[in-house]
Order: C-alpha cells, then structure tokens, then sequence
C-alpha cells in the first residue's frame, strides 16, 4: 500500500553528511526522493564539500553548509571535544538536533542517516500525523548514563531508537529543548554538550535519547513499524542489487552501509552469520559470551587464592563490595572458617551488611564495615535494586540471583542491567517497569581506600563495585600498595586494570575477576 494511501508525509526530511560517505549518498539521495516522499528536503555538509554534494545529490534537495547550524556552539563544542577521535560523529549529531530546534515550527520532521538507502516505500507518519519508529536492538551504557546526565530519565523501553532515522513532531521537538533547558537553565547546546562524556567513543545518541523523552512524556502508546531493516549492509551489494532488491520487494525497507562494516566481507560466512545472530540477539548476546568462557575459569581462580590463603603465612583480606558474602563470593570458600587470615569486609548497602553481619556472627577475626571506599572521604549515592524484588528477577533462569549484585553509583548502570537481562523471558520483560522502580537511592559514606588498608605487603585487596573500580583503585597509596588485588572491571572498563599496572602489578590470573600481584622487585 503506497504511503499517499495510509500515511502523511513529512514535511521535512534532513540528513548530515561528510565526503567519506558520498558513494553511499550517491544511492540514498534518489532513493528517498522516491521512496520516502516530503514536501522538503534538507542536506547539512561541511562548508568546503557544498559544491561536491550538489553535484551528487537529486535537484530536490537544498544543500546547507554546517557553519550555518554551529555558529551558536562551535566554539564551546570545540573546547569540550578537544582532541577526541570522533569529533566528526558527535558534531553531526549536534548538527541534527540544531536542524530540528529550527524546522520545530512544522508538524513532521523525519531525520535519516545519510548512508542508509531505502529498499521501499515507508510511511513514518500515520493518518493522524503520530510518529511510526523502526526500533534497533542496541544497548551501550554510556547512552544510559549520558540520558540520566542530560533528561534524568530512565531508558523507557526494552528495544533501541537507534535504528538509522527517527520520525518527530515539531510539538514534541519543543517539548524538548524547553524541557532540557528548564532542568539545566541554560541552553539546551550547552547541556548537551557538556553531558557528554567525549572520552567515549560513543558517548551520546541524538535518536537514543529523542527517543527517551518521547517515550517518557507522549501519553500516546509507541507505534512499531512492522519493517525490517539492515546496518549490515556493503557499498557493492547494495549498488549491484537494488534494482532486483525493489522489483522483487525485498525483506528489508531499508539498508545502512556504515563504513565500519565494509571490511567485514574478508570474514568467512560463518562469522557473518554469528555477527548477525549477536546483533539481533541484542542483550542475549553478554550471556552468551559469558557461557563461551572456560568453565575452569573459577576453579582456576579458586586454585590461585588457595596459594595466596594457604602457603603465603598469615595474610589481611580486604573486600571492597562484599554483598551478602555467598552471591558470587570467590572468598567465601576461604573466609567460612578461621584460618590464618583476619577479614575486613565492606560493604554500603544497610541490607546486605546486615547479611554478612549474620554470616560472620561470633567471628572475632572478620570485620564487618557499612562503608563505600574511594579516592576521597565524602559521601555518595548508592543505587540498587530493592532486595526482595531483586530475588524475583531470575524469569526463566538461570537462577542465580542475579540481581541482588546490582549496586553502583550509577542508577543508568543498574537499569543497563535489567534491561539486558530481557533475555530471561517474557514475563521479565513485562516487569522490567516495576524492576526499575524497585531501584533504591542511598546516600552512604565514603572511605579513601588506603584507610581499609593495613599491611600492604599481606594484603589480598578484592574489589567489585559495580563501575566504581577506578576511584577505588585511586583511593590505594603507593605507600602501602596491597600485594594482591582480585578485580572485577564491569563491562570491559580497563581503566582500573591499566592503573594497577601502571604502578608495578603483573597479571597472573585473567578473567572475568583477574589477579594482579605487585613485582617485589620494584
């Protein structure tokens, strides 16, 4: 059914482009013109690439030069971005949303990624003019943290709006430029701009958090388009099959041929397919890895602390994020009875301290602190997931528990995590709503690291605090370094891991908890 039948057309579209996507625009541009009608037409460049996109791009499009979208924070952009590799990537975002703020006047915008080429046509825009979303299955933290940052909302819903375009009403595009510059009382390219962590290399998504605002304040329910589509696509596929692709009505309403997948063609067809099933799978895809693991991987662990526990004499344990002292515990087999060690277990949640109060009853030579520990004597918020709740969110399994590991200081780092468990079956799904309101705030005390700290040299430090590794790691003096540290760096952060080598540790055991010892030599 033709979208003149069904749907209202935009009365814009914009897209943003540089020269190293022109071969792909060279495609987009005719196919949009065609397929996705609009009353008008936007093309945002560089300034000195003006000349070379009207000459490969359809008549129907007005081509801008970006300086014309920037002038109003060019300069505090280039002061935030300093030297970050993707400069380019985030100014175009900006770009986009300036381009939004100034069509808020009409009714329909759609937004569309300048290398993703429509297969057919597509309809973004109902009969009532409500917005029709194609939906992505990405999840990347920095996006949670950066929309708690920037909105102070939660993800909204279990799918991604990072999906190549996004259709918007120019209400609700005033809606949110009003809404962040109330919050931030200041203009909505300064909070922007500085919400944005550009140590990331994706640190902040224009769709991901349009699409949040939408989804927090429209009381209309999300309309899903029933399309499909593809970011896997490559420059030379697409070019030699679109012709066949439209004729036979392909699958896919529309393909991305993103630059970073074009080298991708040199894999086998194997790991193409595993590298769609990982896209698709979306969060599954962390539990999957996690199964790829050696199973031996905490016998190995569990071998390396029996050395350290029972050959190395009498030794301090310090653990930073203790929980109840059995979720996930790689000391608790050792710390179950005395031995020749003393224990001091820290830990800032009220509930789960009362846990290990319990569990290390009428132990003199273990230690039970109601404490978080850093780089500074301060207090924080600690976010968690309300205990009794937390022990209803296994779903379909496994049923471990999971949830009542989730404390950081970061509430977008706890909802990252319930939203990646979707996995564990539609009835977890259905409640991922109440998960998130069962998330806790709890302000609680800081202590600087190396006050935990005893002896140095028969220290066995272990940390797992949920994103916090690196101040943990900072609050250590190089005074008194413990010999050995067990961490647990949450989603393949390094920066903690880095540190500790900086400062003389070799790695003797890696893992999802690694060991580090300190060269006696140094």
């Amino acid at each position: 059914m033709s979208i003149k039948q069904f749907g209202l057309k935009p009365d814009l579209v914009v897209s943003v482009a540089e020269l190293g996507c022109i071969e792909s625009w060279k495609l987009a541009g005719p196919q949009l013109i065609a397929l996705v009608p609009a009353l008008e037409y936007w093309l945002i460049v560089p300034d000195d690439q003006v000349q070379e996109f009207v000459r490969s791009s359809p008549a129907e499009y007005k081509i801008f030069p970006e300086s014309v979208f920037i002038q109003d924070f060019a300069e505090k952009f280039n002061r935030f971005a300093g030297e970050s590799t993707r400069r380019g990537w985030y100014l175009q975002q900006l770009i986009k949303l300036e381009a939004l703020s100034r069509a808020s006047h009409l009714d329909r915008i759609l937004i569309w990624d300048a290398d993703t080429i429509p297969i057919r046509e597509i309809s973004f825009f109902d009969s009532q003019g409500n917005c029709q979303y194609f939906f992505g299955s990405e999840y990347h933290l920095p996006y949670f943290e950066n929309m708690d940052r920037l909105l102070g909302l939660d993800k909204a819903i279990l799918g991604s709006f990072i999906a190549q375009n996004f259709p918007i009403t120019g209400k609700q595009i005033e809606s949110f430029f009003s809404y962040i510059e109330k919050r931030h009382e200041k203009k909505w390219w300064d909070a922007v701009i500085e919400s944005i962590d550009f140590g990331e290399l994706s640190g902040f998504s224009e769709y991901e958090t349009l699409g949040t605002f939408v989804s927090s304040f429209d009381k209309k329910p999300l309309m899903m388009q029933p399309g499909v589509w593809s970011r896997d696509g490559t420059l030379r596929a697409v070019s030699k099959q679109i012709s066949s692709w439209m004729n036979s009505k392909s699958k896919y309403d529309f393909i991305a041929v993103e630059r970073w997948t074009q080298n991708r063609w040199g894999k086998s067809f194997l790991l193409r397919i595993l590298d769609g099933l990982r896209g698709y799978l979306g969060g599954f895809h962390s539990y999957l890895s996690s199964l790829s693991k050696p199973r031996s991987e905490s016998l190995q662990l569990e071998n390396h602390l029996a050395k350290i526990f029972y050959v190395y004499g009498t030794i301090d344990v310090v653990q930073i994020g203790a929980n109840d002292g059995i979720q996930s515990d790689p000391l608790r087999k050792f710390l179950q009875s005395p031995g020749r060690f003393s224990a001091r277990l820290i830990e800032p949640i009220p509930h789960y301290y009362l846990e290990l109060k319990k569990l290390y009853k009428d132990r003199p030579d273990v230690e039970i602190i109601n404490c978080a520990a850093g780089s500074n004597e301060s207090t924080i918020d600690i976010f968690h997931i309300e205990p009794e709740h937390a022990k209803q969110m296994n779903g379909n399994g496994p049923h471990n528990n999971w949830a009542l590991g989730q404390g950081s200081n970061s509430r977008a780092r706890v909802v990252y995590w319930i939203y990646n468990n979707a996995w564990r079956g539609s009835s977890y799904a259905e409640r991922i709503p109440e998960w998130i309101g069962a998330i806790e705030k709890l302000e609680v005390r800081v202590t600087r690291t190396q006050e935990l700290i005893r002896d140095g040299a028969r220290t066995l430090l272990v940390i797992d605090v949920q994103g916090m590794e690196e101040d943990v790691v900072l609050g250590l003096s190089k005074d008194n370094l413990p010999r050995w540290v067990v961490l647990e760096e949450d989603l393949g952060k390094t920066s903690a891991r880095q540190l500790l080598v900086s400062w003389g540790y070799r790695e003797v055991f890696s893992g999802s908890d690694a060991l580090f010892e300190l060269d006696q030599a140094l």
